[in-house]
């Protein structure tokens, strides 16, 4: 029994396989610290409108404290440096059933290999929460 070139064919059956996995693995790799430049630049603004409304007392309009933060966030997300990532402008919503300021901030991705599987951004997003009430801390895990 003739066994020469049996590797050849497997080779290129699984070859194929394992480059769309790298390819994919590459995506989500730069997803994933997209995500992370997401979620700092939230928290930082988050920590940053939490300081505001404290400084300026109760008084202070949530709009003003977010307002004044998004330079913040432009600042912990350069999209230079991050694969061409597009942010959205972060949005701040004041949820008054739970006294509290949710900050949303969405970036797409463009993917390079997921065009292979008919994709061609990946969308993410991070959210931060800033407490009105007093007594609560500065930061609600998970934000």
């Amino acid at each position: 029994m003739d066994r020469r070139g049996v590797v050849a064919i497997i080779t290129a059956i699984v070859l194929p396989v394992f480059l769309l996995l790298a390819a994919m693995g590459l995506d989500l790799s730069r997803g994933y610290i997209v995500k992370q430049r997401l979620q700092t630049g939230a928290d930082a603004m988050s920590s940053l409108v939490a300081a505001q409304m404290r400084m300026r007392g109760p008084n202070t309009l949530p709009d003003t404290a977010c307002a004044r933060s998004e330079r913040l966030f432009a600042a912990n997300f350069n999209t230079k440096a991050l694969f061409h990532a597009v942010p959205a402008p972060p949005l701040c919503v004041y949820d008054a059933t739970r006294q509290q300021i949710v900050i949303t901030t969405s970036a797409a991705v463009p993917l390079v290999f997921g065009q292979l599987l008919h994709r061609d951004t990946l969308t993410l997003v991070a959210r931060a929460y800033v407490p009105l009430a007093a007594g609560q801390p500065d930061t609600l895990p998970g934000g």
